[in-house]
């Protein structure tokens, strides 16, 4: 019986994956976040998660619900800071359909029912 001389394999074609090149310009530019759970749009108007839901609770904020989660867009973000700045214009938007003209005396709000303020029961002091 003959012996049999081990040879090394050689491959004649070459067997590295091909690799997908992705543009630069996409990779290095994310999408940009249109819509924020209620800890980071607190983080970015400087404000606790309660005033937040404050804000919410008195409608100067208005919050998209997906299920169960609350978020807030970055249009409504928007707004709402631009309705903060008196400079803006003639009229503020102060909340649900007040209005508030430049140097007047802040509006009053008409109270809500206790058991319709948020969730808050009318037992609670």
């Amino acid at each position: 019986m003959a012996a049999v001389e081990a040879r090394p394999l050689v491959f004649e074609k070459d067997t590295t994956m091909p690799t997908r090149k992705c543009s630069t310009e996409t990779a290095s530019r994310p999408l940009p976040a249109l819509r924020f759970d209620i800890v980071e749009a607190a983080q970015i108007l400087r404000m606790s998660r309660a005033q937040l839901y404050n804000r919410i609770c008195e409608g100067t904020i208005r919050p998209q619900k997906d299920g169960a989660r609350t978020y807030i867009t970055r249009d409504e973000l928007e707004r709402y800071v631009e309705s903060c700045n008196p400079a803006a214009g003639s009229m503020v938007k102060v909340g649900a359909g007040e209005e508030l003209h430049r140097g007047a005396a802040a509006p009053v709000r008409p109270a809500l029912p206790a058991a319709r303020a948020c969730g808050r029961r009318e037992d609670r002091a």
